[in-house]
């Protein structure tokens, strides 16, 4: 599943480069883009959350052992990887608390639910404090990926 979702990012970012060599392109991608760009990105993080947080938590712990050795180019871009997958993994819930603050008048506008409803799918709206749920929902899993990963056995 994450190889298809990562093909067809491939796949959506090559046409999106593309676009200025055909209208019919740029009409197409722009379709796409509007429907399930948003949803899909969001969709995809939350599913991986738990396990992009362990990973992301595992080397770091590595890397406070062993120190850091960059030998080849191989190492570099592990590094490289991992300061993304850190930032994306600590990042998130903060990122979350602020977009849905700023934007929860916009809930329930057609293309706003159409770019970024995976964030409050199926929630009740009109209750102020469920729509943090995603907050908690990813806060929650950072810490138990860091009492996994850091708790003494």
């Amino acid at each position: 599943m994450t190889f298809l979702f990562a093909l067809f990012l491939i796949v959506l970012f090559a046409l999106c480069a593309c676009r200025g060599c055909s209208e019919r392109i740029k009409v197409w991608v722009g379709k796409i883009s509007q429907k399930i760009f948003w949803n899909t990105q969001l969709r995809f993080i939350f599913e991986v959350y738990l396990e992009l947080a362990v990973t992301s938590f595992i080397k770091l712990r590595l890397l406070a052992q062993q120190g850091t050795v960059l030998e080849n180019a191989s190492d570099k871009i592990d590094l490289a990887v991992f300061v993304v997958a850190l930032l994306i993994a600590t990042i998130t819930p903060l990122f979350l608390a602020i977009f849905v603050y700023l934007k929860r008048e916009k809930f329930n506008e057609e293309r706003y639910r159409m770019n970024f409803g995976s964030i409050y799918e199926g929630i009740d709206l009109e209750n102020q404090h469920a729509v943090y749920y995603m907050l908690v929902f990813t806060a929650r899993r950072l810490f138990f990926a860091f009492v996994i990963v850091f708790l003494p056995s």
